[in-house]
């Protein structure tokens, strides 16, 4: 398996365009970090990769370019809109030394489950997570490995009631 590097402009799109079908047969999983705002010709390189069964991935936190593209773009315009079908597009987050893990969890937590977010998270080292409750004041701890703690005091909680509220949003 070969895993190139792209940086989603014009001619690499054209040549993944062009090369749909012999980079199906060679099994090359192309990674692609948006440098451009206009995602028209990444819309249609992902539709013929998809059409050909290539397995290829979207950097969602481009980090090139003068103007890096902005997430929150990539998420509206390509995942939510036009790619969102694809069954052969992995979603990719760069993580580096000024990478904000809370951002990678927010992005998680809208397009996987918690379990593979705790399991990667655990994969690479972290001990565990604190973020926001959703139902309440305050924060919620995922420990990986319990067994470096020592409870000082335990207290426990009868739950009497659980609200939970939703609204349609709009397509």
């Amino acid at each position: 398996m070969y895993y190139p590097y792209l940086r989603g402009k014009q001619f690499e799109l054209i040549i993944l365009l062009d090369n749909a079908k012999s980079i199906a047969k060679h099994k090359i999983h192309p990674i692609i970090e948006p440098v451009k705002s206009d995602f028209k010709s990444l819309v249609r390189a992902f539709k013929v990769l998809n059409e050909e069964k290539v397995a290829c991935t979207l950097i969602v936190n481009p980090q090139a370019g003068e103007n890096p593209v902005k997430l929150s773009n990539i998420l509206h315009e390509l995942i939510n809109e036009s790619v969102k079908n694809h069954k052969n597009l992995s979603i990719g987050y760069i993580l580096d030394a000024e990478s904000r893990i809370t951002d990678l969890i927010a992005l998680l937590d809208k397009y996987l489950s918690c379990q593979y977010l705790c399991e990667l998270l655990k994969h690479i080292g972290f001990h565990g997570i604190i973020y926001k409750s959703s139902i309440s004041e305050g924060n919620n701890y995922v420990l990986f490995r319990d067994r470096k703690l020592k409870a000082k005091n335990t207290y426990q909680y009868q739950i009497s009631n659980i609200k939970t509220e939703s609204e349609e949003l709009n397509r």
